[in-house]
């Protein structure tokens, strides 16, 4: 089993990741618009005997993360874990996910509760919070009253009519993720593939945000729909394995919060893609090894 990282604008998630992650079991790919930044990564891996891959990119997330599985699919590898630039495999994370592999009942892992982390005001610690699932802020009320601000005091959104109508879709995101996603879970995290899975993936690189939920989304259809794949959910606790670290904006990152008009064509692909069955979870994944 290998693990890939795919990295993002910035080296965070590399420089992590070089006492964490065995190098046998490591290859970077680099994907980016950014020249300066594509020979930094590179220097950084060949400084750190890391094997690394420049790939073609268009500035959207689908093709990067689509060349990864490409990649992978070349290789002769059994298991992918892909993580992305701003996001940490943990120790015991990896001791998870090589068990998983070990044992070769599942082909796809997605998270649920996943952790993530940001510095606090004052620079001096991070703070552990939740931005996906139902105890974020933004998922508390899906009312008008309870979303509108968020656009408008936050000087988010340019005028009242694109504020309201970004409060509208997201009232709408939020339904369908609680109707379709685990546990009202927003944006679930593909951890882990076999190559059967990933030859049934191709991101779509038309949107800027939510690739990772809608390639989600597709894979959970085919595995309850045909059972040609095992998929499993895994529940993050206190022991995660898969963290985000929100240490500071990509470009990616301004898009989403600043520009919120990724709703509208993600919630179309969406309802495009169903009917399927509200309510309705994937098998938890309990790991039983300490």
């Amino acid at each position: 089993m290998k693990f890939y990282i795919l990295t993002s604008e910035w080296l965070i998630g590399l420089s992590r990741l070089v006492n964490v992650l065995p190098k046998t079991k490591t290859v970077v790919v680099i994907n980016s618009l950014d020249k300066e930044y594509i020979d930094t990564a590179v220097s950084f891996c060949v400084e750190h005997g890391i094997v690394h891959h420049v790939t073609r990119s268009d500035g959207t997330p689908g093709t990067g993360k689509n060349s990864v599985i490409d990649l992978f699919l070349e290789s002769d590898e059994d298991y992918i874990v892909p993580i992305d630039g701003d996001d940490y495999i943990t120790p015991h994370g990896i001791g998870f996910y090589e068990r998983m592999a070990e044992r070769g009942t599942v082909d796809c892992c997605v998270l649920y509760r996943q952790e993530a982390r940001k510095i606090s005001e004052h620079g001096t610690h991070y703070i552990k919070y939740y931005p996906f699932d139902r105890s974020s802020p933004e998922f508390a009320n899906n009312t008008i009253e309870g979303i509108l601000p968020y656009y408008t005091e936050n000087q988010i959104a340019p005028d009242m009519e694109t504020a309201m109508r970004w409060t509208l879709d997201r009232m709408e995101f939020n339904d369908l993720m609680y109707a379709h996603s685990e546990a009202r879970e927003s944006l679930c995290r593909i951890t882990f593939l076999s190559r059967r899975a990933a030859e049934l993936i191709h991101y779509d690189n038309t949107i800027m945000v939510g690739e990772d939920q809608l390639q989600y989304l597709q894979l959970k259809k085919i595995a309850l729909d045909s059972k040609s794949i095992s998929m499993v959910r895994h529940r993050e606790k206190s022991n995660p394995t898969y963290i985000y670290m929100n240490d500071k904006p990509s470009k990616r990152f301004i898009v989403g919060t600043r520009d919120w008009n990724w709703m509208r064509p993600f919630i179309e692909r969406v309802k495009a893609m169903y009917p399927l069955a509200a309510n309705t979870h994937l098998p938890e994944y309990i790991d039983d090894v300490n």
